[in-house]
């Protein structure tokens, strides 16, 4: 009979000590210590291949074929870097109802209705909420079976009986493992479940879709280890009472960390967006103070981004700095540049800045944008609807020229925008409607935009 023992494992980070303490030596949580029995048995299956010990050449047929199958949906395709490979495992994170189920159960049913079997295995509803809900987004399918579990060892028979292509577990925070005694959701529930999963996955050419809870903080809830146990990890961003969804990649190992998926949420699910600078831009295209808009770049996809910003004279302390979906550290040092080189007393006004429709983004190019909507705010100068600005800033005031300029001159054209104010390009692209402007500096950029 195997030997029960106590460890000590932080709920946190997962790090292991030999006693009990108030505060985690790795991450420096207080309180985040809990006592776990676990059984000092080997680790098994946790093998990657059907022939455990057996070495192959890493040269073969299969490295020339991407074995991968669509999910039906163009924007997640893309994401995935041109969809699901078999074996792949995935994990999806995001708040409480903004639509992790919804979007897996659409993708479910497409994949279904390809002549393909999914599994989906629901810890957290019944079947018949899953069924309710899935008549409701008209997504029944023949090749979807459910799986109303939460035992480890139950949902990996019926894995090996069933042979699906695609497994769905909402959620891995309520999977749980018979011979650990912690309860569903601990660290070392998660770690185990996840990686026994993993490697059957892996060892079969399943493919498999992990949803993950979030904690206070915004992270996965439970180890590290299971981001670094999956091949993709995906967030939702965005509040959930936006009706648009945005899914980042944050690790891919077959495509891209730099896209995102853009989703509207309408009564029959999420629904593709396959133009996103639509839906970031202001519909009333009027001359305004403090806003610009700035084309930048996701990935391989070019997005129109309306900057807005407001400055006031602060009244009390010390001036606020507030960055919506926008770097405040970046922010400072544009507010350190404008001073120096332009000599507009900043230092005792309130400045909030924002990227409109609730995108987070972080790119050289905006540099440009964020110094001419604060400059235009502070000094109530409009700037015109059908302008657009891009480039990095140096802290000697100088404009630098940022990465695929020609794609996010394109897109401006094809939004129907007349001018655009850019750094020195080593070429300078034709266009036919919208007319190019270099601006080598800060002093000649406000030239540019306010003559």
């Amino acid at each position: 009979m195997a030997k029960s023992k106590s460890i000590y494992v932080c709920n946190h980070c997962g790090h292991q000590v030999s006693a009990w303490m108030g505060k985690c030596p790795s991450c420096n949580e207080w309180n985040s210590i809990q006592e776990e029995l676990k059984k000092s048995e080997r680790a098994k299956d946790r093998s990657l291949s059907l022939s455990p010990g057996k070495t192959f050449s890493i040269i073969g047929d299969d490295a020339n074929v991407e074995d991968r199958f669509n999910t039906g949906s163009n924007e997640l395709d893309k994401l995935l870097g041109g969809g699901m490979i078999k074996g792949a495992s995935m994990l999806l994170g995001g708040e409480p109802g903004i639509g992790k189920s919804t979007l897996l159960l659409q993708i479910a049913s497409n994949i279904g209705n390809q002549n393909r079997k999914v599994l989906y295995v629901s810890g957290e509803e019944s079947l018949r909420q899953l069924r309710l809900r899935a008549k409701r987004l008209s997504s029944l399918s023949e090749n979807i079976e459910v799986l109303c579990e939460t035992s480890l060892e139950i949902i990996k028979k019926v894995i090996a009986e069933k042979k699906p292509d695609l497994v769905i577990v909402d959620s891995i925070q309520m999977i749980f493992k018979e011979e650990l005694s912690s309860a569903p959701g601990t660290v070392s529930q998660i770690r185990e479940c996840s990686s026994e999963l993993v490697f059957l996955g892996k060892a079969n050419d399943v493919a498999i879709f992990f949803i993950g809870h979030l904690t206070k903080s915004g992270e996965i809830a439970g180890p590290r280890v299971l981001e670094h146990l999956v091949d993709t990890v995906l967030y939702f961003e965005g509040e959930r009472l936006n009706t648009f969804r945005i899914i980042r990649a944050f690790k891919n190992r077959y495509g891209s960390t730099n896209e995102l998926a853009v989703f509207e949420m309408k009564e029959n699910g999420l629904i593709d967006v396959d133009n996103p600078s639509q839906i970031f831009l202001s519909e009333d295209r009027e001359p305004k103070c403090g806003a610009i808009v700035v084309p930048c770049v996701e990935g391989s996809r070019p997005i129109l981004v309306e900057l807005q910003a407001l400055t006031i004279e602060a009244t009390f302390g010390s001036p606020l700095r507030k960055a919506s979906g926008l770097d405040a550290n970046r922010l400072a040092v544009i507010l350190a540049i404008i001073e120096k080189h332009l000599d507009m007393p900043l230092r005792g006004e309130d400045i909030f800045i924002n990227a409109a429709g609730g995108l987070k983004i972080k790119e050289p190019a905006l540099d440009v944008g964020m110094a001419i909507a604060i400059i235009s705010s502070y000094l109530k100068k409009e700037i015109a609807s059908d302008v657009a600005a891009f480039g990095e800033i140096g802290l000697n005031g100088e404009l630098r020229p940022t990465s695929q300029y020609e794609k996010r001159i394109s897109e401006l054209e094809k939004m129907g925008f007349r001018k655009v104010i850019v750094p020195p390009l080593k070429e300078v692209p034709k266009t036919k409607i919208i007319k190019i402007e270099v601006a080598a500096n800060i002093s000649d950029l406000l030239e540019k935009v306010f003559e």
